[in-house]
């Protein structure tokens, strides 16, 4: 009779802990909180939405306009190119008359108006995370048309991923301020700048002679010319080195 007893026990812990499990959502999901701007003001709008699978979760969203806001509860889908995990946003762009679009970028102050490859989102080829491909995202609709699919994962503070499902967390804790900018870049047609780095060929760059001797000269450190023989600390090659 005990034994049965026991058994029972077993089975009933054993089902309980199944149905947790079945409630219980993957800890992989953030509230995350996205604002996409055009760059500069006035020269197009944006939007900013997310895959149908997610929808259901859109806290708020986002219209067309100089600005666009979107706060959405999603769950990782796979990593992307550097290994961080993928949190999906579709982000949209049209550029105003007389402008042209650039690309997505993840800043722009710091860069001013050159934007380099590591400035750029990249954008995935499909929402599948085995076949994806990743690529700069320069199409104002992506290169599927519906728009730009990039990764908004982020770092949160308040430890949101713990939470034991997806629609606690959708109706729990939110950021005050977006966890994550995308400045969509345009700019004037016909105009040189911003532009998007184009690093020279390497067979395009010529030294001739006088530019080959002047990199074995000597220099002080007021960047005066010196003779090989001097002391202290010089410049040679562009290297410091200190002579005795």
């Amino acid at each position: 009779m005990m034994n049965r007893l026991l058994q029972k026990t077993a089975v009933l812990v054993a089902a309980m802990g199944m149905a947790l499990n079945a409630y219980s959502a993957p800890t992989n999901i953030k509230n995350i909180y996205v604002r996409v701007e055009a760059y500069p003001t006035g020269a197009g709008e944006v939007y900013v939405t997310t895959c149908d699978k997610d929808k259901n979760y859109i806290r708020e969203a986002a219209t067309w306009g100089d600005v666009a806001e979107m706060k959405v509860t999603l769950q990782e889908n796979g990593s992307d190119a550097d290994g961080s995990g993928v949190y999906e946003a579709y982000v949209s762009a049209r550029p105003a008359d007389g402008y042209e679009f650039l690309c997505y970028s993840y800043e722009y102050e710091e860069f001013g108006d050159i934007f380099l490859t590591q400035d750029i989102y990249k954008e995935a080829s499909t929402e599948n995370s085995d076949t994806r491909q990743w690529s700069p995202a320069l199409l104002p609709m992506g290169i599927n048309g519906k728009g730009a699919l990039i990764n908004v994962n982020c770092l949160r503070s308040d430890g949101n991923t713990d939470n034991p499902g997806r629609d606690n967390l959708f109706n729990s804790t939110w950021s005050e301020t977006p966890d994550k900018y995308v400045y969509a870049v345009f700019r004037r047609i016909g105009d040189e700048y911003p532009c998007l780095d184009e690093p020279l060929p390497v067979e395009e760059i010529e030294m001739d002679d006088t530019d080959v001797k002047r990199m074995h000269f000597t220099y002080n450190l007021q960047g005066q010319r010196v003779g090989e023989d001097a002391k202290g600390i010089v410049i040679v090659n562009g290297r410091k080195e200190l002579r005795r």
